[in-house]
């Protein structure tokens, strides 16, 4: 309090005004809702900057961390005007100890009050640009779940990581060296990422003979193909012709050439390398989606037509709790989907948590209400978001499971059912067929 008020007298005594400051104390030693702060304060004070102002950072007074968090800021913003006061040399020119140095004439101050250096600069004495490669690396490890999850087997990480990394460095080492020979090289390695994903989503979604043979162009076509069978809407179509046109001809133009080339070639070279990565992120994030719904819903159909060879006609609800007892399965619609989605969206253990927790207390509490509703009901089965079971139900008592499984998990259910477990099967298999899921639906077998 008392520096508080030596400070504000100060200024008084100078005929400062105290409008020209904005005092604010945040606390940086609790918990991250603190950094936080910290950061909205320096987001308020830039944001009220004229443009033509200029922001300048003191480095003195603080903690390390104050100190370390303020470095940060003005590393990302490129705040030029960073400064601080070599305490040791002010005490050996006063003759006084630090704490009873007070407020300094300014001739004193400034023989050691001085522009600390760009921290930019960093990059240029670094091995590289590390912030741009730190950039780069959290991106590539943002694909590692849907890379791996086209084929376990066969999808090689490691290679596609390290490739790309190496691929980065290189053009970042163009950058620095001016050597438009690397850049050249670099989009001659990235394309080997690029190729590599392309052919493990044909390898997993599409027949294709001697595809080893085929160049990254007639791969791409394949995609293309199978892609302009109705799974994308026409403009959306004709967006991914174009852009697989111009990632192939940056490749082309860039990787098939001898010698040193020019500073066109290298502009055309880094625009590979940079579009390689909004490529990779199309295929990975829109189209494997695309792909993985067509190959679950043909399996699907697959399945429900193997199982067609026997006769079987539907069974109206109406014949249920009636005279004798039903087999029902119950299944959560998407829960994969909204797992997957979690997976590739978030690095909050708590959401998966809360996914399990919810399906766990959907199930546990329509098992109750099958126990409590019918006295000779059994569970059979229960596990995940199924449960198989038997009893005298009718299509109300249904509804009201769908509504308790809706009410905890925010996502739908569908039901199956018929007088033997293999007409419940084949009922819920074409109760998840239908648009939208979210069906009940009966099965007799002749």
């Amino acid at each position: 309090m008392q520096a508080n008020i030596d400070w504000l007298n100060h200024l008084k005594e100078n005929s400062v005004s105290q409008d020209l400051f904005v005092n604010r104390v945040i606390d940086l030693t609790t918990t991250s809702k603190s950094i936080s702060a910290f950061i909205d304060h320096i987001e308020f004070v830039i944001r009220g900057l004229p443009e033509e102002s200029k922001l300048m950072v003191d480095m003195t007074n603080g903690t390390s961390l104050q100190k370390s968090l303020f470095s940060v800021a003005t590393y990302v913003l490129d705040i030029k005007e960073q400064y601080t006061i070599d305490i040791e040399k002010l005490k050996n020119i006063l003759s006084k100890p630090i704490d009873e140095i007070g407020f300094a004439e300014a001739d004193e101050l400034d023989k050691v009050y001085f522009k600390i250096p760009d921290s930019i600069q960093f990059d240029g004495i670094a091995y590289l640009a590390l912030s741009e490669i730190v950039r780069y690396k959290s991106k590539i490890s943002n694909y590692e779940v849907k890379y791996k999850g086209i084929d376990q087997i066969s999808a090689d990480w490691q290679f596609f990581k390290d490739n790309l990394k190496n691929s980065v460095q290189l053009k970042l080492q163009g950058d620095k060296n001016k050597d438009n020979t690397l850049y050249r090289i670099s989009s001659a390695s990235i394309a080997s990422s690029t190729e590599d994903l392309i052919s493990l989503l044909i390898k997993n979604f599409f027949q294709s003979e001697n595809q080893d043979k085929l160049m990254l162009g007639s791969k791409i076509r394949i995609l293309e193909s199978e892609l302009g069978k109705g799974l994308l809407p026409k403009s959306d179509f004709e967006f991914l012709k174009k852009f697989n046109d111009f990632i192939l001809y940056l490749r082309n133009k860039t990787t098939h050439k001898d010698g040193l080339i020019s500073d066109l070639e290298k502009f055309k070279a880094e625009l590979s390398v940079t579009m390689s990565f909004p490529f990779l992120e199309f295929y990975i994030d829109v189209i494997y989606p695309i792909l993985l719904g067509k190959k679950a819903k043909e399996a699907e159909e697959i399945s429900i037509s193997n199982i067609r060879k026997d006769k079987f006609k539907q069974l109206p609800a109406s014949q249920l709790a009636v005279n004798k007892p039903a087999y029902y399965g119950l299944d959560g619609d998407d829960t994969g989907r909204e797992l997957e989605r979690l997976f590739c969206s978030s690095n909050n253990e708590h959401e998966f948590t809360n996914l399990s927790n919810s399906v766990q207390k959907a199930v546990k509490k329509i098992s109750k209400f099958i126990k409590q509703k019918e006295n000779t009901a059994k569970v059979i089965f229960e596990t995940g978001d199924d449960i198989l079971f038997k009893g005298l139900f009718t299509e109300v008592d249904l509804q009201e499971m769908q509504k308790i499984y809706s009410d905890e998990t925010s996502m739908t259910c569908s039901i199956g059912y018929g007088w033997t477990l293999q007409s419940a099967y084949v009922a819920l298999k074409i109760a998840k067929a239908q648009p939208g899921k979210n069906f009940i639906y009966g099965v007799e077998v002749d």
